[in-house]
């Protein structure tokens, strides 16, 4: 026998379900955070033996190590936004009520997820005004530079959504 769901029960599982999704996102993007990173300290690394012991320097290491510091630098920020731990101002809870306070980080976390959706639309725009244009060193399209903007745009307004869905902002 089939037993129909409410339509607050039926918020509360597509909830769950989303912020499922946001947990394997989160994963994925810390898991990708954390391979950047490693492949930027090896090509500091190689940079830095080329340049010292080699007297050479690989042409790709330093455009290597700045494509993985740009990602590292916005996924962070994206992930920043699920887990709270961004900068924010601790003043307002000595000045506001316990009720204000949930009021204002609501409201933040709202322009944060706005925030987050217009560097989604104009990275996409970067991305296409640069996706012809090469880098020097690498050769890659520029676009994999620019693309950092976009994507981590998208990914922290899907995390934030996440973070209001949850009601622990």
């Amino acid at each position: 026998m089939h037993i129909p769901i409410s339509g607050k029960n039926r918020i509360k599982k597509i909830c769950g379900i989303y912020n499922i999704f946001a947990d394997r996102l989160y994963m994925v993007v810390e898991a990708a955070g954390k391979l950047l990173f490693i492949i930027m300290v090896g090509a500091v690394s190689a940079a830095v033996f080329g340049r010292f012991i080699l007297h050479v320097t690989p042409q790709w290491s330093e455009e290597t190590g700045i494509i993985c510091m740009v990602w590292l630098c916005f996924l962070s920020a994206a992930l920043a936004v699920r887990d709270g731990s961004h900068i924010r101002m601790t003043v307002i809870a000595y000045v506001f009520s316990a009720k204000a306070c949930r009021v204002f980080h609501f409201a933040s976390y709202v322009l944060i997820f706005i925030l987050n959706v217009i560097w989604m639309v104009y990275g996409g725009e970067i991305i296409n005004l640069t996706v012809k244009t090469r880098m020097p060193s690498t050769g890659l399209p520029m676009a994999v530079l620019f693309g950092s903007v976009g994507i981590s745009g998208g990914i922290g307004a899907l995390l934030s959504l996440a973070r209001l869905t949850r009601g622990n902002w």
